[in-house]
């Protein structure tokens, strides 16, 4: 098994090192944070069979593929999850390794979207 993108550097680590870990949970970790529950090697099991040829599924991510999961799940938000409310509040941030260059640069700074509110506020100062 190859280390290609970040998703198979993490399948490879966990499929080399979870029946290590499973083995020594008992005398390294059980002490402290209690017996492993089985649904921990039922999952780890699942996500390294998924994408396994052998099993006949392969993992394979497309951008409308991500594109459809991200409305399905703001959906389940929306309907299942969320009260209905007028408004909501929505905070982003920028990432760390990001903040330095929003700085220095402006051309980079001036295309990051500006909520309609931070907008009006600015138009009417103008």
């Amino acid at each position: 098994m190859d280390g290609g993108g970040g998703g198979n550097r993490t399948r490879v680590r966990v499929e080399e090192h979870f029946e290590s870990y499973v083995r020594d949970y008992e005398d390294r970790h059980e002490p402290r944070d209690g017996s492993l529950r089985k649904v921990v090697s039922t999952t780890v099991e699942a996500y390294l069979a998924r994408g396994r040829l052998a099993g006949g599924s392969a993992r394979i991510r497309c951008p409308s593929c991500w594109a459809k999961r991200s409305a399905l799940f703001a959906e389940h938000l929306v309907t299942e999850i969320l009260e209905p409310v007028a408004r909501r509040h929505v905070a982003l941030t920028i990432p760390r390794v990001l903040r330095k260059r929003f700085q220095r640069e402006r051309l980079v700074r001036s295309r990051i979207p500006r909520p309609r509110s931070a907008i009006r506020a600015h138009d009417s100062v103008q």
